[in-house]
């Protein structure tokens, strides 16, 4: 699986790079065949706004299956927590149906 971390108008740490690697490969034991999944942090440059770190994940699955979450949070590794349980909401919506 290719694991695609980036950042945008942020800094990201070696932790956080390594948490996100784990999390998308846990969720790959709910997805089948994941072949790709690229994880974009975020910084909303707004000072009224609260939760300013904000944290994209999309993942592509088996027969070009797409992810897509989005989540925003107080800090990167707090978006990232709220994304990968968004993201396992919506796969286990994909399983039922």
């Amino acid at each position: 699986m290719d694991v695609e971390v980036s950042g945008k108008n942020l800094h990201l740490t070696r932790g956080l790079i390594q948490t996100a690697e784990d999390k998308v490969a846990r969720l790959g034991r709910y997805v089948g065949g994941v072949e790709r999944a690229e994880v974009r942090f975020t910084e909303e440059k707004n000072p009224r706004i609260a939760d300013k770190d904000v944290c994209n994940l999309v993942v592509v699955g088996a027969r070009r299956r797409v992810i897509r979450v989005k989540a925003a949070g107080p800090a990167p590794g707090a978006a990232l927590d709220r994304v990968f349980g968004k993201a396992i909401h919506r796969v286990e919506k994909l399983k039922v149906h």
